[in-house]
């Protein structure tokens, strides 16, 4: 599934910068939650096929995302710290220099510990900061205030790992849940999020930053995997498996022309992810084997 997956980092990378003639593909909400649906399906994977120990699983998870977090964390205060005294310009360390000899202890406790550990970075865009006392507020609408308190993050994308990490932590406990159970939670998170969307909870951060809403993907993703458990016994024609990856790609390129049923609940990006969830049991079954599509993933 690695040629899906660089669709999908394209996406987000499009996301932040232009179109590619024209193509913005499935947008960068969609691109994350897929992920967090694709993410479920190995974590699944690993758990249930590659280790046997919760411990094994944590730090063999750790090892894999600390240490290239930690040298790109340093890298960036290198060059900021260098920006600033070269050019007077602080880069990532702007909001740093004008508003952190006002903020509290706590606070920069808060800020410093989650751009080490990674822990609590998607909570920031839940919270605010008193300019005046320097404390943080909850808020729901985080950009809403000067200071944005994300912006004193150094690497502000991976609060996504942040939310993975969160279900990590849970996954070993779950994975091998029956599947009724997973459905329950799946129905749950969906519901929720349907529900505070109702009450007026429906822009960014709660669109895809906030982990109770984000866990129906991840759960998703197992009963992913529980399908996959029973379909890859089966003598799958070929001619299915290549059909289930031009679909996939042809979706995820031409998603932007795919016309919107319902404006109110974005109907089409749901369809997707119903789409992607079928498929990928086959995804995985027609790309095991091919060193290439593991390489370009």
């Amino acid at each position: 599934m690695g040629i899906l997956r660089f669709l999908l980092a394209i996406t987000v990378v499009i996301s932040h910068s232009n179109s590619i003639f024209g193509f913005r593909l499935v947008g960068a909400v969609v691109a994350v939650q897929t992920f967090y649906l694709i993410s479920g399906f190995y974590i699944s994977l690993i758990l249930n096929e590659k280790y046997q120990s919760y411990s094994l699983f944590i730090t063999n998870r750790f090892l894999r995302l600390y240490p290239i977090y930690w040298i790109i964390l340093l890298l960036t205060l290198f060059f900021s710290l260098a920006s600033f005294y070269l050019q007077n310009n602080p880069m990532m360390l702007d909001s740093w220099f004008k508003y952190s000899k006002n903020m509290d202890l706590v606070s920069i406790a808060y800020l410093i510990i989650t751009n080490i550990i990674i822990f609590g970075q998607d909570f920031a865009y839940f919270l605010g900061v008193n300019v005046f006392n320097g404390q943080l507020f909850l808020t729901s609408k985080y950009y809403a205030f000067d200071p944005q308190l994300p912006s004193f993050i150094l690497l502000p994308q991976a609060w996504t790992i942040a939310i993975e990490f969160l279900f990590y932590l849970i996954a070993p406990f779950l994975v091998k849940k029956n599947y009724k159970l997973i459905v329950a939670f799946v129905l749950f998170s969906f519901a929720t999020r349907i529900l505070m969307y109702k009450i007026g909870f429906s822009s960014d951060p709660w669109l895809y930053r906030f982990f109770p809403f984000e866990a129906g993907f991840f759960f998703l993703g197992i009963l992913a995997y529980k399908v996959y458990c029973r379909v890859r016994k089966l003598n799958i024609p070929k001619v299915v498996l290549h059909t289930v990856f031009i679909l996939a790609v042809l979706l995820t390129l031409f998603f932007q022309y795919i016309p919107e049923v319902v404006k109110c609940v974005n109907l089409t990006q749901y369809f997707y992810y119903l789409i992607i969830f079928i498929i990928l049991p086959f995804l995985f079954i027609f790309f095991k084997t091919n060193k290439l599509d593991r390489y370009i993933g």
